[in-house]
């Protein structure tokens, strides 16, 4: 049955590790088989286009924020909140990222 729940349930299955993944259909068991991730594209390298080291460092915060504490505002608007295993895969991304391919 669709819900929050079975959304995130359906995420609940082998998950690349550049989380490249159709979650529609899944072999999750209990997962709603109408179910998908929304994504953030964001370069690796930040800096570009004279973006400055904390322009970089904001962005890398913003999106650790909303796989972290963010995830307390998705249920009350209606989205799944994101499974431990998908978030350690995000964040895994987001630590990647790179200014002057230094760490930020």
């Amino acid at each position: 049955k669709p819900s929050v729940q079975s959304v995130s349930e359906a995420s609940n299955t082998q998950i690349a590790d550049d989380t490249r993944v159709s979650i529609t259909n899944s072999n999750a068991k209990q997962g709603y088989p109408i179910s998908g991730f929304t994504w953030i594209i964001a370069y690796q390298e930040q800096n570009f286009n004279s973006r400055s080291l904390k322009q970089a460092q904001a962005t890398k915060q913003l999106l650790t924020w909303m796989i972290t504490d963010g995830q307390q505002l998705v249920e009350p608007l209606h989205y799944a909140p994101l499974t431990a295993s998908t978030v350690n895969k995000a964040q895994r991304i987001i630590d990647s990222m790179t200014y002057n391919g230094e760490g930020i």
